[in-house]
């Protein structure tokens, strides 16, 4: 079994020389915590303390994780422009994760997620209509059983908190 965890970033800012480059605005820092300890307390909850956190190389993005955990990785394989399925091949969140992990919190972008949402738990391919889009700071969790079949544990945004 192993849980997947994808968190939308929070609210940015336009004010920034490139879309890299763009911060948490006020509101984004107040959307980020407020799901960051709604993730701590769920987390802890369901017995994964050890999880591993994977973002974008984007500002908004780290500064989205590390309200969770100063502890994450930047990666180029999820920045803005890949595609769900790179991003599926690249995190293989379905394989016993290393390091003990029980989790992946993948903090990114849109559309990636909502492609990733429908590819997991609708079996769709890229390219068709979307199920779901996340708003900022939003979170779909997840969970695939022994045999790779996936079934969605929650999905809840910073308005519904």
């Amino acid at each position: 079994m192993a849980d997947l965890i994808l968190w939308r970033h929070a609210n940015a800012s336009y004010a920034a020389q490139s879309d890299m480059e763009r911060k948490l605005s006020e509101i984004g820092k107040k959307e980020a915590k407020k799901m960051a300890k709604f993730l701590q307390k769920n987390l802890l909850k369901n017995n994964l303390g050890n999880y591993k956190i994977l973002t974008s190389e984007a500002t908004r993005t780290k500064q989205t994780a590390k309200r969770l955990d100063e502890d994450y990785t930047p990666c180029k394989e999820l920045n803005v422009g890949s595609s769900a399925s790179d991003i599926l091949e690249f995190i293989k969140w379905k394989e016993p994760l290393k390091e003990g992990s029980k989790a992946i919190v993948l903090v990114g972008h849109e559309p990636f997620l909502s492609e990733i949402v429908t590819r997991e738990l609708f079996k769709q391919k890229e390219g068709i209509n979307q199920a779901i889009s996340f708003e900022t700071a939003s979170i779909v969790w997840l969970k695939s059983d022994t045999l790779g079949e996936v079934s969605l544990k929650l999905a809840i945004t910073p308005s519904s908190l």
